[in-house]
């Protein structure tokens, strides 16, 4: 398990199956970026620059957050400092686990996070 802390969330990964959580933090401690009359921001917030360059980072380092369906993000539960986002890997260490190595893996990396549910 490795563990990657930014400015306002942390990622928990699993490189051996490829599944990861982002622990994002709750909206409400948010700061919104000051805008310049007639500049156009580079973020809305800090939680928002934060999440742009985490993705960056993890994008990097192989790693993608899951996908609702519906074209945003997966936000599997709440957690006791924020919200998680499931991760995937692109290239785990193990091609096809088996579904039991994959709820250990889930279960660590909730325990890891502080998950509530």
């Amino acid at each position: 398990m490795e563990t990657l802390a930014y400015a306002c969330q942390t990622a928990y990964l699993d490189r051996m199956n490829g599944s990861g959580l982002l622990v994002r933090s709750l909206p409400e401690g948010d700061v919104a970026a000051p805008v310049e009359p007639g500049k156009v921001p580079v973020a809305l917030s800090a939680h928002e620059a934060d999440w742009n360059a985490a993705i960056r980072d993890l994008d990097a380092r192989g790693w993608e957050p899951g996908e609702d369906g519906e074209g945003g993000f997966a936000l599997d539960s709440t957690m006791s400092d924020g919200r998680e986002v499931g991760l995937y890997g692109r290239e785990p260490v193990i091609d096809e686990p088996d579904m039991e190595r994959i709820a250990e893996s889930f279960a660590e990396l909730c325990r890891l996070a502080g998950s509530i549910d």
